[in-house]
């Protein structure tokens, strides 16, 4: 520190990429209390936080539809990619499979059996229900992200 100057002298390893003019800024202008050589640890916990509480709704649907009986959702990081690479006509993509199970469920075992049709109700319910889960989803993470930016702000 440079009392004359009233500025940290060591720089933010990052320089700009931190997306702040001011380069003595990392660690929240407070080296003496916080140590940060890279000037990184706040993308650490603001990701960290996020992975933590994030609501996982392929997941959640990925469980759900393994138990109704095999409805392909993605598993891995490149598919979960490329399930939210134009939504609109993945989840509809995803509405219609549950619909086709439920009319399949109600072609093999008829209309007249109460098991069926409750069945293909509930299935084809499900995929109807997809859309707001999404919709709540979106609006819990964006609120999951501001409150980790607020917490990481004040560790």
């Amino acid at each position: 520190y440079d009392a004359k100057v009233g500025r940290w002298t060591a720089k933010d390893p990052t320089l700009f990429d931190g997306k702040d003019t001011n380069l003595y800024g990392y660690v929240l202008n407070d080296p003496v209390n916080f140590i940060d050589p890279l000037g990184l640890k706040y993308l650490d916990c603001v990701a960290d936080c996020i992975r933590e509480n994030r609501f996982d709704l392929l997941a959640t649907l990925g469980t759900l539809a393994t138990a109704l009986g095999g409805v392909r959702l993605p598993k891995t990081e490149k598919e979960k990619r490329k399930a939210v690479t134009g939504i609109k006509k993945k989840v509809s993509d995803k509405t219609t499979r549950f619909s086709r199970l439920g009319m399949k469920i109600t072609k093999k075992w008829g209309t007249k059996n109460p098991y069926a049709r409750y069945a293909s109700k509930g299935v084809r319910g499900i995929g109807r229900g997809i859309l707001p889960l999404l919709a709540f989803e979106g609006f819990y993470d964006i609120g999951t992200i501001g409150r980790c930016l607020f917490v990481c702000d004040n560790c």
